[in-house]
């Protein structure tokens, strides 16, 4: 063996580059790193799996808090273990995998529904509380929810012909009584994790499916590292697909999620003292709220070591943020895309996608110079 066989590119690759423009050599590798978005993950796992894996890793480490309250891994698992047997028990027979509606205010009791959901086997359906009733209905309807997990309180919000309700209050002795043990489950990477519906802003609104591998694709992408010993706010309500990124960003990575109330996002001053208390240190905003707090007091951000804002365009918040907040190492402006075609009914979410420029010609082309943009990959999504 020889020194210069570690030194000589292949004759064939030698070959192939005589004659041609060093501009097009480098302008081919600039092109080739801007298409290698692929990522080790889990792919064929399920959400509940993986998240099997952090409880059996760290059972005591903090997992999910609120204004009074927390579980540590250990505590959440059998929580939702017992949810979701309850689950199964009150589904009975089902074909096919069921859709359950989550119809909670941001609270604890919403990220054990979630989770126990996909324990069973089921797949989510996100209402937000504040949605009109027909709406609702709407969504209930077309996308064949099963169930409805909720409380007394929202129940009465709920359309006339709405599925069969799962109380948590009412049930919850019967619902204590279950087994703390996981449920056989046999989600993999395929199968349906939620369902979730645009805003309808153009139209009638469209239910998006997301499966399993697509959620962990987006808990174990790089734009955010986090890890044990993180926290990240969830602010978003239960409809907003913000909240995959708190949740499972979270719970699928050994960190912690800190459940904000509605009214302590919604109002300034007490969403101020929320960031200043430092429970979190990672947080996703959308546009207009980042814009209203940077007006309010920059410094706010300054216990933040990341902060993911998205929806529209950013003001010069970035620029005010910046110095104040010297923790952050990164800061994030996310703009939701999504692209629709009628016939097929596909919807396409720019998260994790493989990402190719094209002339007119069908020749990859760099970043910046007219042309078509095309996605591939993990993020795109079935509309139902």
């Amino acid at each position: 063996m020889r020194l210069s066989d570690f030194m000589i590119p292949e004759e064939s690759k030698v070959t192939a580059d005589l004659g041609r423009p060093p501009g097009t050599i480098v302008a081919e590798a600039a092109l080739a790193a801007f298409n290698a978005t692929a990522r080790d993950y889990p792919r064929e796992r399920s959400i509940a799996a993986v998240f099997g894996e952090r409880v059996a890793a760290h059972p005591r480490a903090r997992a999910l808090t609120w204004w009074d309250g927390e579980l540590d891994y250990a505590e959440l698992e059998a929580q939702a273990n017992r949810l979701a047997h309850h689950l199964l028990a009150r589904l009975g027979s089902f074909a096919g995998q069921p859709v359950i509606a989550v119809y909670l205010e941001r609270s604890p009791e919403l990220v054990v529904a979630l989770l126990a959901v996909l324990k069973a086997g089921a797949a989510y359906l996100p209402l937000d509380a504040q949605e009109p009733s027909e709406r609702l209905g709407f969504m209930l309807s077309d996308a064949g929810a099963a169930l409805v997990v909720s409380t007394r309180a929202l129940a009465g919000r709920l359309p006339a012909r709405h599925p069969a309700a799962l109380l948590l209050d009412e049930e919850a002795a019967a619902i204590a009584g279950q087994a703390a043990e996981a449920p056989a489950c046999g989600s993999e990477g395929e199968s349906l994790a939620y369902v979730m519906y645009t805003s309808g802003s153009t139209g009638q609104p469209k239910g998006v499916c997301i499966a399993h591998r697509a959620v962990l694709r987006l808990a174990f992408a790089d734009y955010v590292r986090v890890g044990p010993g993180d926290c990240i706010g969830q602010a978003a309500n239960a409809a907003f697909d913000a909240l995959t990124f708190e949740v499972w960003g979270a719970l699928l990575n050994g960190a912690a999620v800190h459940v904000l109330r509605r009214e302590e996002v919604l109002d300034p001053a007490r969403f101020a003292a929320q960031l200043r208390a430092g429970r979190f240190n990672k947080l996703f905003l959308t546009t207009t709220l980042f814009n209203r707090f940077v007006q309010l007091d920059p410094s706010l951000f300054a216990g933040l070591d990341t902060l993911v804002v998205g929806g529209e365009a950013v003001d010069a918040g970035p620029v005010a943020v910046r110095p104040r907040a010297p923790r952050l190492r990164r800061h994030t402006r996310w703009r939701r895309s999504r692209l629709e075609r009628r016939r097929s009914r596909l919807v396409a979410r720019c998260q994790t996608p493989r990402r190719t420029c094209w002339t007119g010609r069908a020749r990859r082309f760099r970043w910046g110079l007219p042309g078509s943009f095309t996605l591939a990959g993990t993020g795109w999504r079935l509309a139902i």
